[in-house]
């Protein structure tokens, strides 16, 4: 089962007319592709040991589950264009 969050804010329109209005000004003399938008997001995962035996119907007892994380950084530009996914971690 999956749990969902939302994060919910009021945004007043006023405001979002004022950048609507002002935000073509501020780009103005940028290329699409130097525009860009960046995003990270955590990534869990579990890596399994090199040495062992375990039989399926088993459940695994005696420990927490691991909790090993790394971070993926997302970046593309205005202009469509993707660039490679970045990690950050140990």
């Amino acid at each position: 089962m999956f749990k969902l969050y939302a994060f919910y804010c009021f945004i007043f329109p006023v405001e979002v007319k004022e950048w609507k209005e002002r935000l073509p000004s501020l780009l103005e003399g940028y290329a699409p592709e130097d525009i860009l938008n960046l995003d990270e997001t955590g990534l869990f995962f579990r890596q399994l040991p090199d040495k062992s035996l375990t039989v399926k119907a088993k459940d695994c007892a005696g420990g927490k589950k691991p909790k090993n994380r790394l971070t993926l950084v997302l970046i593309a530009s205005a202009a469509g264009k993707m660039e490679k996914m970045t990690v950050i971690g140990k």
